[in-house]
């Protein structure tokens, strides 16, 4: 589910290192060259760094990018899910269902049943109210608060990334808990966890 914007999180670094290693390289050659005036060095090396500032910012622009197209997709599977169609059939089960003594049994049957459509699912989690039975059911709220905080995060390394960075050390700064200890690096498969669960849940 977060494949695409692990990869975009990857591909910024990678290419942001790339450009600051460039220009690292192409400092040195400027100032190492023997046939030019240090003025002249220091114009040189000004005109690079300008153009690395510019490269940079178009990257961040364009990863930025990408990464609100990514999250768009992610809240449209969530609006697809609440704005879905209960159709005739599942109203009338879910009428019989309010009005009958059910068990936990019928609940997880139907949990399943009515797996990825968000109102019956949420009119089943009132069902299992009444009855007394515990339904584990997460609200759209909470979806919604987590990703837009999960977005912001990355937002805010995109913003400050500056370079240098090993393996997948950047991914694992997103997936930090609240606690940000690297022993918790779930935060990825913790949300969508929280989204499988928004949109199927299940009888506790």
């Amino acid at each position: 589910m977060f494949t695409e914007i692990k990869s975009i999180i990857t591909n910024y670094t990678n290419q942001y290192d790339a450009l600051k290693d460039a220009l690292i390289a192409g400092k040195k050659a400027i100032y190492q060259g023997g046939l030019y005036s240090d003025s002249h060095k220091d114009l040189q090396f000004a005109e690079l760094k300008a153009k690395y500032e510019t490269d940079r910012q178009v990257l961040l622009q364009d990863s930025k990018a990408q990464m609100e197209v990514a999250f768009e997709k992610l809240f449209a599977v969530l609006e697809d899910a609440v704005t879905a169609e209960l159709g005739q059939e599942t109203i009338a089960d879910l009428q019989l269902l309010l009005n009958t003594k059910v068990s936990r049994f019928e609940i997880d049957a139907y949990a399943k049943k009515f797996a990825g459509n968000f109102k019956a699912l949420r009119f089943l989690n009132k069902i299992a109210e009444n009855n007394g039975i515990e339904f584990s059911y997460v609200s759209d709220a909470d979806v919604i608060s987590d990703l837009n905080e999960t977005k912001a995060i990355i937002t805010k390394l995109l913003n400050e990334y500056s370079g240098g960075l090993i393996g997948d050390y950047a991914t694992r700064y997103v997936q930090l808990s609240a606690s940000d200890s690297l022993s918790n690096d779930n935060r990825f498969s913790l949300l969508e966890a929280e989204i499988n669960l928004f949109l199927k849940p299940v009888c506790q």
